[in-house]
């Protein structure tokens, strides 16, 4: 529950400050600008916090680990002197598993906040919308 305090807390901070940002601003103070600077606010958040874990749920399953074997194996081929064995991606591949089989169960509770909390903002975003359209 403290997970998704946390990540409630800090979404609607910085919801309110990107709105804050939006309606100071510009130059016309009417309602419907309210509603556009809050509309802006939240859904931008709310799909940042959803994009945000969309990467990472993509990151978990292993799509990115071609790319930081190849950035390690490069450095290290770089080094002057190295005259080590080059791990092979296969274990290189199998080790990162282990690890991430080992963080699974807390990474869930967090992805279960992050899911909720981004598509909340995302939704009183959509809620502004509508009272912006309904005032203009």
């Amino acid at each position: 529950m403290k997970k998704y305090i946390v990540h409630g807390g800090i979404g609607i901070a910085v919801s309110l400050l990107l709105a804050c940002v939006r309606f100071f601003g510009g130059e016309s103070k009417s309602a419907a600008d309210v509603m556009r600077a809050a509309s802006d606010g939240f859904t931008v958040i709310g799909f940042l916090y959803m994009a945000f874990l969309g990467l990472g749920k993509i990151s978990s399953d292993g799509f990115f680990d071609i790319f930081s074997y190849g950035a390690k194996e490069g450095i290290h081929m770089l080094i002057p002197g190295r005259n080590g064995e080059v791990k092979k991606y296969y274990d290189y591949k199998m080790e990162k598993q282990e690890k991430r089989l080992q963080k699974e169960d807390e990474q869930k509770e967090k992805n279960n906040a992050v899911l909720f909390v981004g598509i909340f903002l995302f939704v009183v975003g959509i809620i502004f919308t509508g009272l912006f359209y309904a005032v203009i």
